[in-house]
């Protein structure tokens, strides 16, 4: 299996959306509209869809920073269908992006040190909304609780008499600000390693030749793996 940025790791990768393959740009078509000299495009859901996944979840994270990503039905339906990976360093295409708009999904300069600090701050992230929902309900188990020992004839007054708003009160934030800080950490890692225009693309002039870039998956326009 091939590394997911290549053997130098470092590769652009363009997610990409389509029903059918037909619906996919041509391999020769992104190649005059990126300047790039190869490129082959890969299922999502094949040997790297791990690493798909943690692109699609920042990209969800995003949208909708209040909900925990895991919960989303993207995991079982994935934002894209295929993704280009291409040499290191290639620019944003008005022109590609307008004339596919809609199959693009997103884009990403990366490199396996980027990869390595999505990882962690997905699992950061992951581990402070478990904080929050193991304690989530809380106020209305505790609810329930009194209510069941009430009409089991109980006189426990350390059940009867708990403070249910002050554990209202206590869960009603638990854990916002840090949910809220990681996203920050998340929203910045995105602007740093997402595609965008003004990136020089390395080894377009050299072919791709760099030692500092990802060399050309494989030279096949139908490839789909």
């Amino acid at each position: 299996m091939k590394p997911f940025l290549g053997p130098y790791g470092a590769a652009t990768i363009v997610l990409f959306t389509s029903q059918f393959d037909s619906e996919l740009p041509k391999l020769s078509d992104l190649k005059r509209l990126l300047h790039i000299p190869d490129g082959a495009f890969y299922r999502s859901t094949g040997h790297h869809s791990t690493e798909i996944t943690r692109l699609e979840e920042v990209l969800m994270i995003l949208r909708d920073p209040t909900v925990n990503s895991t919960r989303y039905t993207y995991r079982r339906k994935t934002l894209s269908t295929d993704y280009l990976a291409t040499v290191a360093g290639v620019n944003q295409s008005l022109f590609m992006t307008l004339k596919y708009s809609a199959q693009v999904v997103a884009g990403f300069n990366l490199t396996t040190q980027a990869m390595e600090e999505l990882t962690a701050l997905l699992e950061q992230h992951q581990f402070i909304w478990n904080l929050r929902e193991n304690c989530e309900p809380w106020p209305s188990t505790l609810q329930d609780q009194m209510q069941e020992a009430r009409s089991k004839g109980l006189t426990d007054t350390s059940i009867l008499e708990a403070d249910f708003e002050a554990v209202r009160r206590v869960t009603k934030d638990y854990g916002l600000a840090a949910i809220q800080t990681a996203v920050q950490a998340l929203a910045q890692w995105h602007d740093t390693y997402r595609w965008k225009d003004g990136h020089k693309a390395s080894g377009q002039a050299n072919g791709g030749d760099d030692a500092g870039q990802s060399p050309s998956p494989s030279p096949s326009e139908t490839e789909t793996v």
